[in-house]
């Protein structure tokens, strides 16, 4: 582990081990640590298996089943799940580049027109037509 790991306590079936954790990784340790617990808990309830390092045992390959069961297909991929919001997730970002743009275009044309406008009111010159000729209005 790196220079900032610190020893952390946790709590398996009542018994307390140190484990070295990153402070980055902590919350992750401790969501592992419930789910082992609670695995091993149920183990212990069922009465077939006795002894600490028996139930650690049996959890242990109950939970290596259900990791292979979701990377074999069995169960949900991860994997595959995180590519595909990944893949979606870059379709989002194109669309939202291109409304953007469009946004971008549309408030510079907005600007335009209300800096020009006035300005052509100003230069505009009232006229008449006068036998098939523009003439001035006077």
């Amino acid at each position: 582990m790196a220079d900032a790991a610190k020893t952390v306590e946790v709590q398996l079936l009542g018994r307390t081990y140190r484990v070295a954790c990153e402070d980055n990784e902590r919350e992750a340790l401790m969501q592992a640590v419930a789910y082992l617990d609670g695995k091993m808990n149920e183990i212990r309830r069922a009465g077939k298996v006795m002894g600490a390092e028996r139930i650690a045992v049996m959890a242990a390959l109950n939970v290596a089943h259900e990791l292979l069961s979701v990377r074999l297909g069995a169960g949900f991929d991860v994997g595959q799940a995180k590519r595909r919001l990944s893949a979606i997730e870059s379709r989002l970002d194109e669309a939202i580049a291109k409304q953007e743009k469009l946004f971008y275009r549309s408030s510079h044309l907005r600007c335009a027109i209300e800096i020009f406008l006035p300005l052509a009111q100003n230069f505009a010159v009232p006229c008449c037509v006068r036998q098939g000729s523009i003439f001035p209005n006077r």
